[in-house]
C-alpha cells in the first residue's frame, strides 16, 4: 500500500484510528515515514474479511514479521 495519508472518515483513516495511529506490533507512530502495508487478522484464505475490525495498518517490517512469526507457528 505505502500510503501514509487517508480520506477523514475512509476505511483505512477509522482502522488507523481504532490502532490509535500506533503500530500494533513496534507501537511507534504510524506516520514515523516507514512504508505502511494492511494486515488481514483472520486471513483471506480463512474466510477473513476486509471490514475495518479484521484489518489493521503495520509498518512493512513490522507486517514481514508478522507473517514470519504465523509461519512458524503453523
Amino acid at each position: 500500500m505505502g500510503k501514509n495519508k487517508w480520506a477523514k472518515g475512509s476505511k483505512y483513516f477509522i482502522v488507523a484510528e481504532n490502532q490509535e495511529w500506533k503500530c500494533p506490533s513496534c507501537g511507534e507512530t504510524l506516520l514515523n515515514g516507514e512504508e505502511l502495508e494492511v494486515h488481514h487478522i483472520v486471513p483471506v484464505e480463512d474466510e477473513g474479511t476486509d471490514d475495518t475490525w479484521n484489518l489493521i495498518h503495520l509498518h512493512k517490517p513490522c507486517h514481514k514479521l508478522e507473517h514470519s512469526k504465523s509461519k512458524k507457528s503453523d
